[in-house]
């Protein structure tokens, strides 16, 4: 039994070796190392596990169609304009979905896609009118809104997207 630990463990360690040798820059390959440019000044204070992740991640990007690929880009832009505040804010409700159950997760899912099937004037007539409450008001809002049941919130949701000032 020890001898048996004892070659997974010298076989884990040559793995670990392999595979910290193997995420070195110069072991790259051309595409790797295209994709991955934005990271090579600080690729070798990486670990071998965020090396490999990047890695993974360039082979996902490498099977994506034109489209899903601009979307990334388009993305990553986005979040490189993003204030340091910006970007914590979003780590820390990323962090928050995480926490919730997987039926409050997809909940939400269902809730931002019924805002994106919306006209970008409802989208800004919503945002605009969510803005100008108070955070007690809002707090309100969130609690009435929590104990409808899923006809109820339809309706309230028809009743907001047709109030007067959402319609201009």
């Amino acid at each position: 039994m020890k001898i048996f630990m004892l070659i997974i463990i010298v076989l884990t360690g040559i793995n670990c070796a392999w595979a910290a040798e193997d995420t070195d820059w110069k072991n790259l390959s051309a595409e790797q190392q295209q994709l991955l440019q934005a990271m090579q000044p600080r690729w070798d204070s990486l670990s071998v596990e965020q090396r490999q992740q990047l890695l993974v991640r360039a082979e996902k990007f490498e099977t994506m169609s034109p489209e899903q690929r601009q979307n990334l880009m388009n993305r990553f832009q986005r979040w490189q304009q993003l204030s340091d505040e910006e970007k914590a804010t979003l780590r820390a409700r990323y962090e928050t979905f995480k926490n919730l159950s997987p039926e409050q997760q997809e909940d939400l899912r269902k809730r931002f896609q019924w805002f994106q099937s919306l006209p970008v004037e409802q989208q800004d007539a919503l945002r605009n009118r969510w803005q100008s409450l108070t955070q007690e008001q809002r707090d309100q809002l969130r609690e009435r809104f929590r104990d409808l049941n899923r006809e109820q919130r339809q309706l309230t949701r028809e009743r907001l997207l047709n109030l007067p000032r959402l319609r201009q």
